[in-house]
């Protein structure tokens, strides 16, 4: 387990080592700005699972017209 005296050190141990006197400030990291909207991001997921889903129907239909037309074969 962690002493108390050693979790206290550890944070000031870290920021001396980091940041020397002298060091430029840090930069400010620049903002995450997204150009698409979120209602672009939503429509592209329901268009790719209404995709999904209508593959997925003609798909069972294939099938089935198969199944159906090898058994009429034997």
């Amino acid at each position: 387990m962690v002493s108390s005296s050693f979790a206290d050190i550890l944070p000031s141990a870290v920021a001396n080592i980091l940041y020397q006197p002298g060091d430029p400030a840090p930069k400010a990291a620049p903002s995450a700005v997204s150009t698409s909207t979120s209602s672009d991001s939503t429509g592209m997921g329901v268009g790719l699972y209404a995709l999904i889903l209508v593959g997925g129907v003609v798909g069972y239909g294939a099938y089935q017209y198969l199944q159906t037309q090898q058994a009429n074969k034997i």
